[in-house]
């Protein structure tokens, strides 16, 4: 190696440790801001999100993987509580075809079932709230089901009512393997309209109450231009309406390379509510909570205007350590007595022969087993967690 060589080696070299030092050092500096900030907040999710109720009609929450089941003891606490049932507050949630209402709201509203006929009344139910052959998220019927026995103890004025306002399906209209694809084809380009539109809609027949809209990813931003159906939201309630983020996990990864966990691991904090605004873990760049893969839209274009997590949530709430997420499928009897033939029929039509044929018996036990798991890969997320931990 010449002289000249070995110099600009050795000045390469110091360059990358300076750099290294400098961006963990920066890195350091990031996470005592979130610790610090932490030690100051003394506000649980569940007052945080009541608390916003006093100041909006409208509070939309980002919920996490569909099937993670302690979000839903959050979310219950939440509308059980007087301060929300009060006011005639009602829900609105992703989850659940928007022709289903009536049907569901009759069951959340009589008070005279049986304990038999309120299972039936909920298998009938799930099984017909999806246009997939079944919506296999253990909390769901969990959810409604207490729901339902809340609103016998509530004065009628008082009663949860929950509106679906996913796009309006019926398996009993679907006969045909083409006829699911056009419409399945179609719901990739339209259910965000669908959605925001028929929020919009009640909002604007039920202008005085308030409402708790359970949202999932980009479903629940309030940025500009129809990016989610939450938009047409905003777009109805203005000021009226605010958003809230649920700590989560997404595409295997957590929020700032894990950083934000380990502030809360840190400062002792496990269930928590704060605005964003104005605070470490508002300025956060947004591509280090989202991963832009996926996704039907650019979001490169997106970020030109917005690249702050307060762009796009007003609030936080932390509610459990990533340990504590339970993840829960399958109900019992899901799949039996005369819908063990229908649901034959709807995987022939979604999923082919082979499945509907050798496969019934697997998928049958798939649906009717309640199976609860952790993150599939929760070592991965703890590790990226405690990374920062170790460091400190």
């Amino acid at each position: 190696m010449t002289h000249y060589k070995k110099i600009k080696f050795i000045l390469s070299v110091c360059f990358g440790l300076c750099s290294f030092f400098a961006v963990s050092q920066n890195s350091d500096n990031k996470l005592t801001e979130y610790v610090d900030f932490l030690q100051t907040q003394n506000t649980s999710a569940k007052d945080y999100v009541l608390g916003l109720f006093d100041k909006y009609n409208i509070v939309v929450l980002c919920e996490r993987h569909h099937a993670e089941m302690t979000q839903y003891d959050l979310i219950f606490d939440i509308v059980s509580d007087s301060r929300f049932t009060s006011q005639g507050g009602q829900i609105m949630m992703e989850v659940g075809v928007s022709n289903l209402e009536e049907r569901l709201n009759a069951f959340l509203q009589n008070d005279t079932l049986s304990d038999e006929k309120v299972e039936y009344n909920i298998l009938n139910i799930i099984r017909y709230n999806d246009y997939y052959p079944l919506w296999e998220m253990t909390n769901y019927p969990v959810f409604i089901k207490k729901l339902h026995n809340l609103n016998k103890t509530l004065p009628q004025k008082e009663k949860i009512t929950i509106h679906p306002v996913d796009l309006p399906f019926s398996w009993t209209d679907i006969t045909s393997k083409k006829q699911y694809k056009i419409i399945m084809v179609s719901t990739d380009l339209t259910r965000d309209d669908i959605m925001g539109e028929q929020m919009q809609k009640i909002i604007e027949e039920n202008p005085d109450k308030k409402f708790l809209i359970i949202m999932n990813a980009y479903h629940s931003w309030f940025v500009p231009e129809k990016y989610g159906a939450s938009w047409w939201v905003k777009n109805a309630a203005g000021e009226k309406a605010v958003n809230v983020l649920l700590s989560n996990t997404w595409v295997g990864t957590l929020t700032d390379e894990g950083k934000w966990d380990a502030a809360f691991k840190m400062a002792n904090k496990e269930n928590l509510g704060f605005d964003l605004e104005n605070t470490p873990f508002g300025q956060t760049d947004f591509l280090k909570y989202f991963f832009k893969g996926g996704f039907v839209f650019k979001i490169d274009t997106l970020l030109k205007n917005h690249n702050k997590m307060q762009d796009f949530y007003h609030g936080y709430v932390f509610y459990k350590p990533i340990e504590q997420h339970i993840l829960s499928f399958g109900y019992p009897n899901y799949i039996s007595g005369n819908f063990k033939k229908e649901m034959n029929r709807r995987v022939k039509i979604a999923w082919g022969n082979f499945d509907a044929i050798l496969g019934k018996y697997k998928i049958r036990n798939f649906y009717n087993k309640v199976r609860a798991k952790q993150y599939h890969d929760i070592d991965k997320l703890i590790k990226q967690r405690d990374k920062w931990i170790k460091n400190k």
